[in-house]
């Protein structure tokens, strides 16, 4: 049977050189804040009344059905003690939250989970990576972490849903092998 081109099977063919610019190095962060959250708008960090403010408003949006508004909000100017604040309302109020911080840059970015069904969905995708495992013979070798914030140099990052092994990395602060991250 012989080959057929890109034209003749009427498909576009794979581009040779991607698109958008690459990151110029590790840690550029103006790539990564830029590329992945386009039309996301940035704020300026004033206090937890009008973080709150904006996150609800944010929230109310999405959770109304209307996906133009995002999932996703960014704070510049969050020093570590700004966080701490910022964590102690997510963990009182605003439970639907999760966190990249970015040490250096002073960034927050805020991902605003859709309630419930997003909750289900990713807890349901690791049940079924766990149970894959299990058919391996690997079913006591994985620990789900749900949730869990994970500290990176400069960074901490909450995941939607962690799995770790349990043998080989026996810390409790080992990172995890597998991090699921669910969006809109």
């Amino acid at each position: 049977m012989a080959a057929l081109s890109a034209e003749q099977m009427d498909v576009s063919p794979t581009p040779c050189a991607p698109e958008t610019p690459l990151p110029s190095g590790p840690r550029d962060m103006h790539y990564f804040l830029s590329h992945g959250l386009e039309g996301v708008g940035y704020q300026k960090y004033r206090d937890t009344r009008s973080f709150t403010s904006a996150i609800e408003s944010q929230a109310d949006e999405l959770f109304s059905g209307n996906l133009n508004s995002g999932q996703y909000a960014v704070f510049s100017l969050v020093t570590q003690t700004k966080l701490a604040t910022i964590d102690r309302i997510r963990n009182s109020r605003l439970k639907g939250l999760r966190f990249l911080y970015l040490q250096d840059e002073e960034t927050l970015i805020v991902k605003i989970t859709p309630g419930p069904v997003h909750e289900v969905a990713s807890q349901e995708f690791a049940y079924l990576i766990k149970k894959k495992a299990a058919r391996m013979g690997l079913e006591s070798a994985l620990g789900l972490m749900g949730a869990t914030t994970y500290q990176g140099i400069g960074s901490q990052k909450q995941a939607d849903c962690a799995l770790k092994p349990w043998l080989p990395r026996p810390r409790k602060t080992d990172w995890p092998t597998l991090v699921i991250e669910c969006g809109l």
